[in-house]
């Protein structure tokens, strides 16, 4: 079952064509990875499923048009995680992830036990338990980049958007991080679409690969048919060396050109 699908894409900047016939299905519990250099769109296909942006073409969720939802609808169906989240500084770190509940809210309406319990939930998982009552302008980077997932995994919503979600961690809470998605997809069925400039991981996480060039999509499928050294050499410019680790995972390796 399709949880999303995207046909005829294109966004335009201040004239200038960014995004140029975008087509890709995500399935209903699948992982896609946008995966391309710098400038090729990735981030603006996520702003476009959002919303945020004007995009021509049609955007379905759930086989509904997109742009037949209201706000608050879409709310309920997508949450995202953007790769700089802009943070209120006197905010606590708890009534930041609280703020995820408020699509499930009536207008009027205040938070129940049900909405604190999810946050309870979602802030343990994440290992941020100690600091749900620390001010976010206290926070470090990567501190600041866990909240944000936490507020959107607390909307719970059946799909989530990801732009460069391990950008400000460490190695060891990249894993945590993405393998506490992963857990999640397992669990809720959670739909993923995120946003990833490590190749490795993005091999190691996604179900399949959309490699964007240009506005365009260069090529798309598993990871392994998709990370291939001719394809990184061409969009990126890089020599690489792709190494088999089993079980379908590979890893891209950066290999020296010069002495």
């Amino acid at each position: 079952m399709t949880a999303l699908s995207i046909r005829e894409l294109r966004v335009r900047y201040n004239g200038t064509e960014v995004l140029k016939g975008i087509d890709f299905d995500v399935e209903k519990g699948g992982w896609l990875g946008l995966v391309g250099p710098n400038g090729s769109g990735k981030t603006t296909i996520i702003r476009a499923i959002l919303g945020t942006v004007v995009a021509a073409g049609e955007i379905s969720i759930d086989d509904r048009s997109a742009r037949a939802m209201s706000s608050s609808e879409r709310s309920r169906s997508i949450a995202a995680v953007a790769q700089r989240p802009n943070l209120p500084l006197d905010m606590t770190v708890f009534d930041y992830v609280l703020l995820g509940r408020t699509p499930h809210i009536s207008y009027f309406g205040v938070e129940g036990r049900s909405d604190l319990e999810v946050v309870v939930e979602v802030l343990e998982r994440l290992d941020l338990g100690a600091l749900s009552f620390r001010p976010l302008g206290s926070l470090s980077g990567g501190e600041s980049q866990q909240v944000a997932l936490g507020r959107a995994l607390a909307q719970r919503a059946p799909i989530l958007l990801l732009d460069e979600p391990t950008s400000a961690l460490d190695v060891g809470h990249q894993q945590q991080v993405l393998e506490l998605v992963d857990e999640l997809r397992a669990e809720q069925a959670l739909t993923v679409v995120s946003a990833l400039h490590d190749l490795t991981l993005a091999a190691q996480f996604c179900d399949r690969l959309v490699m964007l060039g240009d506005g365009l999509v260069e090529a798309v499928g598993k990871p392994r048919e998709v990370l291939t050294v001719d394809n990184i050499r061409g969009l990126y410019g890089a020599s690489v060396q792709i190494i088999e680790l089993g079980g379908g995972e590979v890893a891209v390796v950066p290999r020296r050109t010069g002495g």
